[in-house]
Formats: structure tokens, C-alpha cells, sequence
């Protein structure tokens, strides 16, 4: 197995990451966390750990207005490949959507949902239904990972036997925090500001990788991290690189590790979703004509951030959830089909922060 450099974070305190809900205090009194946060938070902490020791560099670009220059700023070419979830630096992935276990089960197993034809076809739907492959009623799998190897086995199309998966709530606990605001000149506390936040405690074998490019960065230190700026330390290590599969079809599937943005809502960019007859659900991709089958896709998730340079938020957009799986036939080679999607980040917006990971699969 070929290894690959990452930067692993760990967290000696519980650390706060925001979701996508609006929180004002004084008018709402509490605020969400989600663990692990979105790869966007390391974009920026990693941006921020750069300037840390080029402070004039960083106060010159603020000055001169060339903070975020692609042409001037040198943190502009960071790219953020992926973030994972890591248990004694053995790399963990959400479990795909198409990975469901019987209901009520409690062997941690799941077993991947089969491709069949859509009888009920018509203009507006896909092609392709996932049922599963037994009669049992199922469920999908709140928090569930797999490992890398169960990983590499489920897109090299394992289906006879159910998959293992570890629970991310074995490995985290939720503090519970209250705080009040205070005045920053006379240090005292302002009425109607009593709030609360939900803290994540990572277990001492969790860490979290983060697979970067275009920034020399020390290989290992502290950094700032979450919504409080708690101390994380880092460190480089090598962690084994999840392998391409063998496509024996035009028929693949692409797995989502990350969140991802796309133009039209669930579909990707590159897809038509609101033409009727036989463009319906195709599209071409970096000149190679596509066609949806199937999905299996979760809630949406709100993405939003914060613009330093214009000191203002970020457009808060809606993202297909980590995990999600897309299926699509392709006329062209599995050499072409592994080079547009495997290990490549394929959202639509922001897709240098890390967001669309994608990974190929075999059906």
C-alpha cells in the first residue's frame, strides 16, 4: 500500500466547531457543534498557522489591500485535498449512504445496496433504484466510518459479505459549556447574553488528518483551532493512499468523503437536471459525456465561513453530505474514468478547501 504525507492534528481540550444555524446571543441561547468540522476550517487554520511567523507579510497585504491576491498573497496557493478522521493513524471514511444494516441490528454491519432497473421510469426520474439485497427492512447508519480497508473493499464492489464499521461516538464525548458575554472595555457582563455551546472530546487515539498541498508549513508545532481558538498540536506522518479500484464496465459509482457544493442543489454543475427527453440526467465532464443512474444522498448540509480579507461572511450555501454516492455510466475507458474522479475534488464551488473528495467505485 502506497503511503502518502498528511498533517495529524490532535486536541488536549474539547473543541467547537459551528454549524450552519444562525447563532445571535441575546436572541438564541444556544449553539450546535459538529464533529468532525467541514474542511473549510482547515483552510483557513492552516492560512493562519502560515502567517504566524510572517506577521509583517500579513499586515503588509491588509494594508495594501492584497490579502486573498491569487498574484500577491503566497497563502492563496494552499489546497486542501481532504480531512479525515483518524483512530492510531489508521484513516477512517463516512460510511457511504449506499451502505445500509437491518433494522434494530446491533452487529455494526452493513451491506451494500444493489443497482436494478427503475420499472416506474419516466421524465423525471433516474434510471436506476438501490434496494437491497435482501428481504429485511433496513436503515441507514448515523455516524458510521469505515476504516481503509473496509473502505478499499467496499469500492472494489465487495457485496457477498456485510462490512464492518466503528460508531465516531465511541471515540468523542459532548461537553457542555455556559458562558456569558462581557463588555470588552469595562470587562463586565451584559445582560441577556447567557449562552451555551457543545463541545466535542476527542479520545486520546483520535486524530484528525488533513491532506494538503501548496504550502510549506514546519512538519510539526501547534496551531489554532475551532470556534474558541483552542491549541492543537501537529505533526507530519505518512498514511497509506486509498488505491483506484479495477472498472470492468462503462457502470461506476463515486463516493463523496466530504461535503460537497454543487451549482444545482444535489446534482452536480456538470449535469442537466431541468431538461426533459434524453439529456435529462447527463452532462458532460471535462469533455466526457456522463450520464446519472442512481444516488444515494443525505440531508443537506449549510456551508458558510468567513471572509477575512473582506472581514464579512461567507455566502451560506447548501452542500450534499459526506458519504453520499452518485452512479454514472461513462463511454470511455476506466484510465479516463479513474483520472476525472478518483481522489479528486469534483464540487463546484470551493473546491479548493477541500469540499467534493471523491473517490471511484466499482459496481
Amino acid at each position: 500500500m502506497n503511503l502518502q504525507s498528511m498533517l495529524k492534528i490532535y486536541a488536549f481540550d474539547p473543541l467547537f466547531f459551528r454549524d450552519g444555524k444562525p447563532f445571535t446571543m441575546g436572541n438564541e441561547h444556544g449553539a450546535n457543534g459538529i464533529f468532525p468540522p467541514y474542511p473549510s476550517v482547515f483552510y483557513g487554520a492552516l492560512r493562519t498557522l502560515y502567517f504566524s511567523s510572517r506577521i509583517e507579510l500579513f499586515q503588509m497585504l491588509k494594508k495594501e489591500r492584497k490579502f486573498n491576491n491569487p498574484q500577491d498573497d503566497p497563502s492563496r496557493s494552499l489546497k486542501i485535498k481532504g480531512v479525515f478522521i483518524s483512530v492510531n493513524d489508521e484513516p477512517f471514511f463516512p460510511l457511504p449512504l449506499d451502505c445500509v444494516e437491518e433494522e434494530d441490528s446491533d452487529n455494526q454491519e452493513v451491506m451494500v445496496l444493489e443497482l436494478k432497473d427503475n420499472e416506474f421510469i419516466s421524465s423525471n426520474r433516474l434510471p436506476k433504484i438501490l434496494v437491497p439485497p435482501t428481504g429485511e427492512t433496513v436503515e441507514n447508519v448515523e455516524n458510521g466510518y469505515f476504516s481503509i480497508y473496509e473502505m478499499e473493499e467496499y469500492l472494489n464492489g465487495k457485496k457477498k459479505d456485510k462490512l464492518p464499521y466503528v460508531n465516531l461516538m465511541d471515540y468523542t464525548y459532548k461537553e457542555e459549556k455556559i458562558g456569558i458575554a462581557r463588555n470588552y472595555k469595562t470587562r463586565h457582563t451584559q445582560e441577556q447574553m447567557l449562552y451555551k455551546i457543545s463541545m466535542t472530546r476527542m479520545v486520546p487515539n483520535l486524530s484528525i488528518l488533513v491532506d494538503y498541498e501548496g504550502l510549506e508549513l514546519p512538519e510539526k508545532g501547534v496551531l489554532r483551532l475551532g470556534g474558541e481558538g483552542k491549541i492543537a498540536s501537529y505533526e507530519t506522518v505518512k498514511i497509506p493512499k486509498i488505491e483506484a479500484p479495477k472498472i470492468t464496465s462503462s457502470c461506476f459509482k463515486v463516493y463523496l468523503a466530504t461535503p460537497a457544493l454543487f451549482r444545482n442543489g444535489w446534482l452536480p454543475g456538470w449535469i442537466n437536471g431541468d431538461e426533459s427527453g434524453e439529456d435529462r440526467y447527463q452532462g458532460n465532464f471535462n469533455g466526457v459525456r456522463i450520464r446519472l443512474l442512481a444516488a444515494a444522498i443525505g440531508r443537506y448540509v449549510s456551508i458558510g465561513g468567513f471572509d477575512m480579507a473582506r472581514n464579512y461572511p461567507k455566502v451560506m450555501r447548501r452542500a450534499v453530505p459526506a458519504g453520499s454516492v452518485y452512479y454514472f455510466s461513462a463511454d470511455c475507458d476506466e484510465n479516463t474514468i479513474i483520472d476525472l474522479f478518483h481522489g479528486r475534488n469534483i464540487s463546484d464551488y470551493r473546491n479548493e478547501e477541500g469540499f467534493g473528495l471523491a473517490f471511484v467505485g466499482r459496481v
